[in-house]
């Protein structure tokens, strides 16, 4: 995810321990930029909670995606408890589930916004380059 930040493609190395950041906005934004990868089913993204459900839809959310053509706005579902409920704001890894068209035309602007996933982890800004954004 994380191996354009010098460069062509270079490695990083977990020498120096993970990258541990303010907020999980500026953990967000650093993973928009140096994301090396393309939203397709399966692939896992960095989210960040944009709108949870309301009572009815509480399992629901509208997330932002990390991707490498930059962050777009999308759906996710909860399958299991991820801890306490997740607020606008939190970040989560999102894994692409499937691309609706009739959900794409129908939202303006982007049409990668047709994209719905699965939220599979709460995550903290903390990143390991040998295992990842580190989990609550």
């Amino acid at each position: 995810m994380l191996r354009h930040i010098f460069g062509k493609k270079a490695e990083l190395s977990s020498a120096g321990g993970p990258l541990h950041f303010r907020s999980n906005k500026a953990a967000f934004e650093m993973e928009c930029k140096y994301t090396g990868t393309r939203v397709q089913v399966g692939t896992q993204h960095l989210a960040l909670i944009v709108e949870p459900g309301d009572e009815a839809q509480e399992r629901f959310y509208k997330v932002l995606i990390a991707d490498e053509d930059g962050p777009f706005t999308a759906f996710a579902v909860i399958l299991s408890d991820l801890g306490s409920p997740l607020s606008s704001g939190d970040m989560a890894t999102w894994r692409a589930f499937e691309y609706s068209g009739v959900l794409a035309e129908t939202l303006p602007g982007d049409a990668r916004s047709g994209w719905i996933g699965i939220l599979t982890s709460r995550v903290r800004p903390s990143y390991d380059p040998t295992n990842g954004w580190q989990r609550y």
